[in-house]
């Protein structure tokens, strides 16, 4: 049992406890806090936000003419240069590229033209080794053809 005095009264936001159980407390104290991440970088360099992470999002959309783009958010919070990834997959699948800002959006969004799910998607997890469970949207690459 802990002994609360005011401060610790403070900090759970009751004023009427006098003890309470360490499991008790710990799960009080985490719960009141505010969710961050802090991103580190192989040049050691770090970046520390509040906030819950936000995936990358991969968005299939289309345009006038039934043309599809893949439209691909969030890339900046995960340290990655949106221009330099922007010239890969323009050499990669030979296709248009362009940075828009999005209103409401941390990130730039980058649209490429056709829909590159499954290059962008072995892009991010082969050459910038981000895990699978950070990229939303894989499930939209296009079936294979029989």
């Amino acid at each position: 049992m802990v002994k609360v005095n005011e401060t610790l009264s403070n900090v759970l936001g009751s004023k009427e406890m006098e003890s309470i159980q360490w499991g008790e407390l710990f799960s009080k104290i985490i719960s009141r806090m505010t969710r961050s991440y802090q991103m580190s970088f192989s040049d050691h360099s770090s970046i520390l936000n509040k906030g819950k992470l936000e995936p990358i999002d991969i968005q299939v959309g289309k345009r006038t003419g039934n043309k599809k783009v893949t439209l691909i958010n969030n890339l900046e919070l995960y340290g990655i240069n949106i221009t330099e990834f922007a010239k890969q997959c323009q050499h990669g699948v030979a296709a248009s590229t362009s940075i828009n800002n999005v209103p409401g959006k941390k990130s730039a969004q980058l649209m490429v033209q056709g829909n590159q799910v499954v290059f962008v998607g072995n892009l991010l997890t082969g050459k910038y080794q981000i895990p699978k469970r950070y990229i939303r949207g894989l499930e939209l690459a296009p079936k294979e053809k029989k």
